[in-house]
């Protein structure tokens, strides 16, 4: 069996620059760093999503290891790990939430006008327009949207499991990815139905890590949402 170590990516922009690390975010992809050099002295391997704010992660975790003396791997890159698209999924299903039901449409058009501002705390909150949006796209309420499915988020983000079962016994790997997807691999190992999964990915903290045990015929979760080793966890 091996043992996957499943890492948030750090605080990222505001919704009009998500795709990138805030400074507090590449404090917080520092502060993991040294947490793991700690924790997994030895990395077998290192894998990360193709998007920046996953890359940025890894980068800063990597550079602990390398200010420590200590081995690592260097992340190889798979999108198989990269969160779902937010944007693609607003663009297709938001415009017919809208047309189904008035009061989205005035809560989202609020929403944008309050993104207008950098400094809107919209940009830091999950809002009623946001969790109303993945409902939708959750519960394929328009089939008529071409964008990646929920059902196929889910089997992509799993789509990875038999290469990482081809890790021996005990190696320690990482992986640097998003909130959803440690939340799918979650309720795999709990057998969590799909539809609360989002639940798991709401209470994820920047950069913390899960880890979970992998054998070819089970999936245990040893930890879930582990942030002590971040001073500014208290912030998202």
């Amino acid at each position: 069996m091996s043992f996957l170590w499943f890492l948030r990516h750090g605080q990222a922009g505001p919704r009009d620059h998500y795709d990138r690390l805030s400074d507090l975010g590449r404090r917080q992809a520092a502060e993991l760093g040294a947490c793991l050099v700690r924790e997994v002295p030895s990395p077998a391997a290192f894998y990360c999503g193709s998007l920046r704010r996953q890359r940025e992660t890894a980068a800063g975790v990597l550079a602990a290891y390398r200010a420590a003396g200590l081995a690592c791997p260097e992340p190889a890159i798979d999108p198989r790990w990269n969160e779902f698209d937010l944007d693609e999924v607003f663009a297709g299903v938001a415009p017919l939430l809208a047309a189904a039901d008035p009061a989205f449409a005035a809560e989202w058009r609020e929403q944008r006008r309050e993104a207008e501002s950098p400094e809107s705390a919209v940009h830091r909150t999950w809002t009623a327009a946001d969790a109303a949006v993945i409902r939708a796209w959750i519960e394929d309420r328009f089939p008529e949207f071409e964008g990646e499915s929920w059902p196929g988020f889910n089997r992509r983000v799993l789509s990875t499991r038999a290469h990482l079962l081809a890790h021996g016994p005990q190696d320690q790997v990482l992986i640097a990815t998003s909130g959803t997807p440690v939340a799918i691999w979650i309720a795999q190992a709990l057998e969590i139905p799909t539809r609360h999964v989002m639940r798991l990915a709401g209470a994820s903290r920047n950069c913390n890590y899960s880890v979970l045990r992998l054998a070819p015929e089970s999936l245990e979760l040893l930890s879930f949402n582990v942030a002590a080793h971040i001073s500014t966890r208290t912030q998202r």
